[in-house]
């Protein structure tokens, strides 16, 4: 605010600061000012941005669906770069040696889009899928840009639905135990 105390029918300028974080695209905020206005005590003004994205995927989850132990399967993610000179210096990684990823295009038709391929190997155990794609500009100009693999891997007994919540009701007596058992048939 650049006056504390502002007379009526004056003017003051407020400055916003506005920290894109991992936002891509169209993107807005709210801001609200509160005054002694006796007509109008609270305003709200609206920040609106498109957020061009330097480096970084596309989307931020890459969703594999359920495998079948054994059975690799292979998707790819787009990976943007708005610096399309730099394609070649570009670098991706992976947290897990169950998970890899390739460049496999990044002189493709449309500047600036690297599409990455990503396979989740054969040998994965059975589970949940839940790794990181890293990719990275050699020279360091921008930074690191993640991806979240998702998925399941299904081994031979496969459970439907997934989960099962149980609400256990104590309200109507001490529970001694320090747990509830619970058996399904």
């Amino acid at each position: 605010m650049t006056e504390t105390d502002i007379p009526p029918g004056g003017e003051g300028k407020i400055e916003v600061s506005f920290n894109s974080g991992a936002r891509k695209g169209h993107t807005s905020k709210t801001v609200s000012v509160e005054s002694n206005d006796p007509v109008k005590p609270k305003t709200t003004l609206k920040i609106s941005a498109f957020v061009e994205v330097e480096f970084g995927f596309e989307t931020n989850t890459l969703n594999m669906g359920r495998i079948p132990k054994g059975e690799s399967d292979t998707r790819n993610a787009v990976l943007l770069l708005k610096d399309a000179s730099k394609t070649d210096l570009v670098e991706v990684s992976t947290n897990s040696p169950n998970i890899n990823a390739r460049i496999i295009n990044s002189d493709s038709g449309e500047e600036g889009r690297i599409e990455v391929e990503v396979t989740v190997n054969a040998n994965m155990p059975p589970g949940r899928l839940n790794d990181m794609i890293t990719a990275t500009l050699t020279d360091e100009s921008q930074p690191a840009a993640t991806l979240r693999v998702v998925g399941n891997i299904i081994g031979n007994v496969e459970l439907k639905p997934e989960a099962i919540h149980f609400t256990i009701d104590t309200s109507q007596a001490a529970v001694a135990e320090p747990y509830q058992e619970v058996r399904v048939v």
